[in-house]
């Protein structure tokens, strides 16, 4: 198994370039609006139910805000790119991550 499951941090580089990668490279040779949005750490109530403790109490403190997002938060990220407003909005990646750069 190439990525243990030991914390999850080694698959992250990883993350981030496919969610970066693949809008801007789709875009490229697409006529149709390719936008994304990269979320950081939020808190959904997968947090407690998947992971230990201990990763439970500090998620999200690593961010430059110091605390998780809320779900609310990133809401209105997805809401502009599904609206008439972003439809000159094509390869680009909204970083809602709390601080922390998206490459």
């Amino acid at each position: 198994m190439p990525y243990p499951h030991s914390s999850g941090f080694e698959r992250e580089p990883l993350g981030r370039a496919w969610r970066v990668g693949v809008p801007r490279a789709t875009a490229a040779t697409s006529t149709q609006a390719v936008p994304a949005v990269a979320p950081g750490a939020v808190w959904t109530p997968l947090i407690p139910a998947t992971m230990p403790p201990k990763v439970v109490e500090s998620f999200g403190r690593s961010s430059p805000i110091g605390r998780p997002g809320q779900p609310a938060e990133l809401a209105s990220a997805y809401v502009f790119l599904a609206s008439q407003e972003s439809s000159f909005v094509t390869g680009e990646v909204l970083a809602v991550t709390g601080g922390r750069p998206t490459t």
